[in-house]
C-alpha cells in the first residue's frame, strides 16, 4: 500500500494491509508499529476534509481513551483522519455463530458470552456511555480462548458528546428509529435482545428476547444487570431442584430408621416377660384342638378330619361363593407417532408459517413512499414484523415441533435461518 495515504507527521507503520471490516465512513487496515500489530481506522478519502465526521472520529478516540475494560478494544492514538487500537485476532460474533454452530448448543458458552457483553455494556453505562450501534459485526471473538471484544464507539452517547450521528437499523431500537426518541441505557438493551436472536440458541432464551426488544422502554429491562440476573435463573432452579431432592431423600432414611427403630422395640416386647413360665401339656393342646375350628391368616376357616389332616374351606357371603378378580384390561394403543422431518422440509414449514407475518407488515407499506423493501426496511415497525415472525417460530417449538421429538440444537439454526430469509429479501420491490 502506498504510504502517501498517511498523512505526515505519524507513525511509522509497516506492514499495511487491508481489511474488508470498514463501514460507510472509514477503511480499514491491519498495521504493525514497533514490531507489534494493531488496528487502523482511517476516514474514507472523501469525508476526511468534513468538519463533521473529523470530530466524530476524535469523539471516538476520547471516549474510547479513557475507557479500560477486559472485553473492549484499546483505543491508543489518534490522528488528523485515523485513530489505531489494540488489534484483536478473531472473527465477528456473526461469523463465529456461523463457522462454530457446535459452540451454541451449550448453554454455558452461549451464557458465558452474552455475560462478557453485559459487563462491558454495565461498564459503559456506568461511566454515563451508551453505545449505540451494537451489532454482531461490532463484537469480535478471540480465536484463543472465544472471549469478547466490543469495538466501535463511533455513534455512542456520552455526557461530553450527545451527537449521535449514526445507526443500524436492524438492531436499532425504536426511539432511534424516530429520530426524536431520547436513548439511554434501555436502548442499548433492545439491541441485545436483537443480538441473541440472531444466534442458534434462540428458543433458549425466548423470555430474555421478548423483554429486551419490548417497543415501549419502561417495559424492557431497565439495566443490563438485571439481563444477567434473569439469565443465571436457570442454574438457580436447578441447585433449588437439587435442594428439594436431598431433603426428599433425609426424609425417607429418617422414617426408615424410625420405622427400623419401632419394629426392634415392638419385638422385645414381644417376647415372653417370664423365660420360666410352663409349656402346656400335650393332652391340654389336645382338648383344645378338639372345641373349635382354627382360623388362618389367609381368611379360611381349618376343620379337623378323621385322619387329623386341615381341610380349606373357602368363605362365603351371605351364601354367594366366592368370585375371582376379573383381568386388567389392556391399554389402548398410543397414536403413531408422527415422523420427525428433515431440515430442509422443517425449514419449508416454518417459512410457510411466517409467511403470512411478513406479507400482512409489507401490505400495510404498500402506499408509503419507499420502494425498496430490501432488509425488511419498514421503519419504525420493522422490529415488530421480526418479532412477531420469532414469537411464531417459538410457539411452534413449544406447540409442534419439540413433541415431535425434533431436538432443540437442529431447531435454533432453522429458526435463525427464516428470520433472516424474510428480513432479508432484498428483491421484494412495491411499484407505485
Amino acid at each position: 500500500m502506498d504510504d502517501s495515504l498517511f498523512n505526515t507527521p505519524r507513525p511509522d507503520f509497516t506492514g499495511i494491509e487491508p481489511l474488508n471490516v470498514g463501514g460507510a465512513t472509514c477503511e480499514c487496515f491491519k498495521v504493525r508499529l514497533y514490531g507489534k500489530l494493531h488496528f487502523l481506522k482511517r476516514l474514507k478519502p472523501e469525508l476526511r476534509t468534513n468538519p463533521r465526521y473529523v470530530a466524530a472520529l476524535r469523539k471516538e478516540f476520547e471516549t474510547g481513551y479513557n475507557l479500560d475494560h477486559p472485553h473492549l478494544a484499546r483505543y491508543i492514538a489518534c490522528g488528523d483522519d485515523y485513530l489505531l487500537t489494540e488489534y484483536i485476532d478473531g472473527m465477528t460474533l456473526g461469523d463465529f455463530a456461523k463457522t462454530n454452530p457446535a459452540f451454541f448448543k451449550s448453554k454455558a458458552n452461549v451464557n458465558r458470552l452474552l455475560s462478557a457483553l453485559i459487563d462491558v455494556l454495565d461498564y459503559l453505562h456506568s461511566h454515563q456511555i451508551v453505545h449505540l450501534d451494537l451489532k454482531p459485526d461490532n463484537i469480535l471473538i478471540t480465536r484463543v480462548g472465544n472471549e469478547l471484544k466490543l469495538t466501535d464507539l463511533g455513534f455512542c452517547y456520552s455526557d461530553t458528546f450527545t451527537d449521535t450521528m449514526g445507526r443500524t437499523d436492524t438492531f436499532a431500537a425504536p426511539e432511534q428509529l424516530d429520530g426524536d426518541g431520547t436513548v439511554d441505557q434501555r436502548t442499548d438493551i433492545y439491541a441485545v435482545g436483537r443480538i441473541i436472536a440472531t444466534l442458534p440458541c434462540v428458543t433458549s432464551y425466548r423470555k430474555v428476547i421478548e423483554r429486551c426488544t419490548k417497543a415501549s422502554k419502561e417495559d424492557r429491562y431497565q439495566s443490563v444487570a438485571e439481563i444477567k440476573k434473569d439469565l443465571s435463573k436457570p442454574r438457580a432452579k436447578w441447585q433449588l431442584v437439587a435442594a428439594i431432592a436431598a431433603i426428599i431423600c433425609l426424609t425417607g432414611l429418617s422414617a426408615w430408621w424410625l420405622s427400623t427403630k419401632q419394629y426392634g422395640k415392638n419385638s422385645l416386647e414381644a417376647l415372653p416377660s417370664d423365660t420360666t413360665t410352663l409349656a402346656p401339656s400335650p393332652a391340654d393342646s389336645t382338648a383344645a384342638s378338639k372345641t373349635a375350628p382354627e382360623a388362618t391368616e389367609a381368611g379360611q376357616a381349618v376343620a379337623p378330619e378323621d385322619n387329623g389332616k386341615p381341610t380349606a374351606q373357602p368363605i362365603t357371603i351371605d351364601n354367594e361363593p366366592a368370585t375371582t378378580p376379573n383381568k386388567p384390561e389392556k391399554p389402548a394403543p398410543a397414536p403413531p407417532k408422527q415422523a420427525i422431518p428433515d431440515k430442509e422440509t422443517l425449514r419449508s414449514e416454518l417459512i410457510a408459517a411466517t409467511q403470512p407475518i411478513y406479507d400482512k407488515y409489507l401490505k400495510q407499506y404498500e402506499n408509503r413512499t419507499t420502494i425498496n423493501y430490501g432488509d425488511l426496511n419498514f421503519r419504525d415497525n420493522r422490529h415488530k414484523c421480526d418479532g412477531e415472525i420469532a414469537d411464531k417460530l417459538f410457539r411452534l417449538w413449544d406447540t409442534k415441533y419439540r413433541p415431535m421429538g425434533v431436538l432443540e440444537s437442529d431447531y435454533n439454526p432453522i429458526a435463525v435461518e427464516v428470520i433472516h430469509y424474510h428480513t432479508g429479501k432484498v428483491d421484494v420491490k412495491v411499484e407505485y
